[in-house]
């Protein structure tokens, strides 16, 4: 009988080393699947974030497409009023100084600067057309002699460059 019981321990421990194994496997099997949805999750989440981003950059550039577009349409306008204001007068001429005022305001509150050019100035092509050139007495080669038509920019980037006639 005491024989007995020595092969049933040896068989109980037998069999408790083989959960202990069993337990073990199955203890690193999680693990690992733990750690793959883990990494899952993680790409899943740097995915979104990126075309969160992605989205926000096409929208605002849309939004600025758009404004610049929009900004193309208005600048003759703004040539056509500037015109106009140099034949009229009277109150017609008031009442286009106010429409030009409260276009200049509008283009300004979103960014639209008229390009500050004066007869005399430097020419500089990164904001200056030239449309053509003249030799003027007592002006320096390369200096702006006329201002055909102002120029614009849209947050810091030319829309239309000032048309001026440069000194040779």
């Amino acid at each position: 009988m005491f024989e007995k019981d020595i092969n049933t321990n040896e068989t109980i421990t037998e069999q408790e080393t083989l959960v202990e194994e069993e337990t073990k496997k199955s203890d690193f099997n999680i693990e690992e699947e733990l750690s793959k949805q883990k990494e899952y999750y993680l790409r899943i989440v740097a995915d979104c974030e990126d075309r969160m981003r992605r989205c926000k950059q096409d929208a605002v550039h849309s939004i600025n497409l758009a404004l610049e577009n929009i900004t193309r349409d208005l600048i003759p306008l703004m040539s056509d009023i500037t015109q106009a204001l140099a034949i009229c007068d009277g109150q017609t001429k008031i009442g286009l100084e106010m429409i030009e005022k409260n276009l200049k305001n509008t283009l300004k509150k979103y960014g639209v600067e008229e390009i500050q050019a004066e007869i005399g100035q430097e020419f500089d092509p990164n904001i200056h057309h030239a449309i053509s050139t003249e030799e003027k007495e007592g002006m320096d080669e390369g200096k702006i002699t006329n201002i055909v038509q102002r120029g614009y920019k849209l947050n810091n980037k030319v829309i239309n460059a000032t048309m001026v006639v440069v000194s040779k």
